[in-house]
């Protein structure tokens, strides 16, 4: 059996290692264009940008309290029809939305219940949801879907800062 140096498993080897020809490529910081931008989330994406980091700030207990409101029968019928207009509006919105939700709630895995984790999932997800399809939505169908996070995270305004930033960079 072969054995492996473990020089080549130190720290110091990664710290060490030859640049990769696209490493100089990529810029991590630079802002999003406007067309990437839209292919994410549409007309939407700083509003659904903004709800995901106003999300991760929510306290755990609240959340919860959230998302057992949210998990009414006529809202479980809402979200699904607001999944099939957001599907329409931006395609891939779905899955892009469902993984970034999943992803966040997933944090609280370790302090809340997994039943109350995916209901958390289900009720943040109708709601960014709910923000991708905002302009195919009629008012009531918008407000009962995204309500339950109205007082915690109001509608009006989010992403204002994204908008303004982009706009200052042209």
């Amino acid at each position: 059996m072969r054995r492996r140096d473990p020089a080549a498993y130190s720290s110091t080897a990664a710290m060490t290692a030859p640049a990769m020809p696209h490493d100089d490529q990529r810029t991590p910081s630079a802002p999003m264009s406007d067309e990437r931008m839209q292919m994410r989330y549409g007309p939407m994406t700083p509003e659904v940008l903004e709800f995901y980091n106003r999300l991760r700030h929510i306290p755990l207990e609240s959340w919860i309290d959230i998302a057992v409101r949210g998990e009414a029968d006529d809202a479980r019928a809402e979200a699904a029809r607001v999944a099939e207009i957001a599907a329409e509006a931006v395609p891939g919105a779905v899955v892009r939305v469902r993984r970034a939700v999943e992803g966040i709630a997933g944090g609280a895995s370790a302090f809340a219940h997994p039943t109350d984790v995916a209901r958390m999932a289900r009720v943040a997800t109708a709601a960014a949801l709910a923000l991708v399809a905002r302009a195919d939505l009629e008012a009531p169908i918008f407000d009962r879907v995204y309500g339950v996070f109205a007082d915690v995270i109001p509608a009006e305004g989010l992403g204002d800062e994204r908008r303004l930033a982009g706009e200052a960079d042209r």
